[in-house]
């Protein structure tokens, strides 16, 4: 009896087990996902600073000329 016991506890623990590393399977790719999001709106916010950049570059030199 205490075999069976034990063997159901440890039958219960491995689900247990399971269950949380298949959690935390599926929180890792949320964070991967989240991640590739940032870097793609990062590297569209760079390249858009950069168009302002070089536009208000534009501008300033424009405006030397008019000097």
């Amino acid at each position: 009896d205490a075999q069976a016991k034990a063997a159901e506890i440890i039958k219960n623990a491995e689900l247990e087990v399971r269950a949380r590393l298949g959690n935390l399977v599926d929180e890792k790719e949320a964070v991967e996902a989240e991640i590739a999001s940032l870097k793609a709106a990062a590297k569209e916010y760079k390249s858009k600073f950069n168009e302002m950049l070089s536009a208000a570059h534009d501008a300033l030199d424009a405006a030397e000329e008019m000097l």
